[in-house]
């Protein structure tokens, strides 16, 4: 999942009538400037309706060289 204002009005507006065996994992990294439009934390709230599990990113959405790209990705 991405961030955004847009994929955070639909997770808000969530309203499943039963549970999902889902996890939830945000498509890219990176803790934006407002909680509600972070990646992490919108896939928190999407697992939390969904009756999943979230998992977190806390990594930059770039890397500044290749060395520190590879050491990300590792």
């Amino acid at each position: 999942i991405t961030g955004g204002k847009g994929v955070s009005a639909v997770v808000a507006g969530l309203k499943p009538s039963r549970s999902y065996d889902v996890e939830i994992v945000p498509a890219t990294g990176l803790v934006q400037g407002k909680h509600y439009t972070d990646v992490n934390h919108v896939a928190s709230l999407m697992a939390d309706k969904l009756g999943g599990r979230a998992y977190q990113i806390h990594a930059p959405l770039f890397a500044d060289s290749p060395a520190q790209r590879d050491m990300l990705m590792g």
